[in-house]
């Protein structure tokens, strides 16, 4: 019986090694995949319904477009002030808003604060209303316009009925809710604050796409494979 050589031992180490490493790379891309798919992104676009005196370079009925992102994943904030109502701090990935001179970015993405957070209401009282579903989120805001910024929310109402609990929603349908608002706080050079207000008028939600990289690794990984054993068999 034949011994195997040092130099086939060497080759069979080395495919081991390389087999390994290629895995673990295909293992983690598509770990990232799945968590992609746990962030949920929608685009939105809105009109300009009022603003303060102190904002210059914005007119009623300029158009907002903008983006947000939240992590389905983040967990419920424990000390919640009622069982209608599910607070998630930190949720915010991403949020832009753009509208006249104005571009605001979320400058705290991810960051467990009071400042960065999505709000979800299910029956929850709101005063002469009677019982209301509600959507809000939230973010600390840096601004390229003429005035500095302090935040932005997006809050939508609806009729009880369109969340079951107060957890994370998997999906928005614009259509559910009657009421679709837009704020952003600004901060005047005298340190004043004047607020933007908008209408969302649309709101639609970005598909996650599972990453192409992981399928491509996985079939170099075969490719490679194929090519040692070749290797090998000369």
């Amino acid at each position: 019986m034949n011994k195997p050589t040092v130099d086939s031992r060497i080759q069979k180490n080395r495919f081991a090694r390389l087999a390994a490493f290629l895995l673990s790379g295909v293992c983690l891309l598509f770990s990232l995949s799945a968590h992609a798919a746990l962030l949920k992104e929608f685009v939105f676009t809105g009109v300009v319904s009022a603003s303060d005196p102190g904002v210059t370079g914005t007119l009623i009925g300029d158009t907002i477009t903008g983006h947000f992102t939240y992590d389905y994943d983040t967990e419920l904030f424990a000390a919640g002030s009622s069982p209608s109502i599910g607070t998630y701090y930190g949720a915010i990935t991403e949020f832009s808003l753009k509208f006249g001179e104005f571009e605001l970015e979320i400058s705290n993405p991810g960051v467990y604060s009071g400042l960065n957070f999505v709000t979800v209401a299910n029956d929850n009282p709101t005063g002469n209303l009677g019982l209301r579903d509600q959507f809000v989120i939230g973010g600390l805001m840096d601004s390229s316009g003429p005035l500095a910024a302090f935040n932005a929310n997006i809050d939508m109402l609806a009729y009880t009925g369109t969340f079951h609990d107060t957890t994370l929603p998997d999906f928005l349908d614009a259509s559910a809710f009657y009421a679709r608002s837009i704020r952003a706080r600004l901060i005047q050079s005298s340190g004043a604050h004047a607020f933007v207000y908008g209408d969302l008028t649309e709101l639609k939600q970005v598909s996650a796409v599972p990453l192409p990289p992981a399928i491509l690794l996985f079939a170099s990984t075969l490719v490679a494979v194929g090519a040692i054993r070749r290797r090998r068999g000369a």
